[in-house]
């Protein structure tokens, strides 16, 4: 079984966190979607710089409507 790592990315509203485990490359940025039910993890990732996590949050946003934001993730203790 692949090994899973804990990463902690902070919330859209600023004043609590979400905790996240996932295999595979660390990621440098989660991206947040709000479809209209509330602010939740969208499932995709950025490993670049914060460019290009704004860059595909805005593309999600085209694709499928809504907000998506990009948050930096900070790897924690499983």
């Amino acid at each position: 079984m692949a090994k899973k790592n804990a990463y902690i990315v902070a919330h859209p509203n600023g004043e609590t966190t979400e905790r996240f485990e996932k295999g595979g490359k660390v990621p440098a940025y989660a991206l947040w979607m709000d479809l209209g039910n509330g602010w939740e993890l969208s499932g995709s990732y950025s490993y670049g710089d914060s460019e290009r996590a704004t860059k595909a949050a805005e593309q999600k946003a085209r694709i499928h409507g809504g907000k998506f934001l990009a948050a930096r993730v900070i790897p924690c203790q499983p």
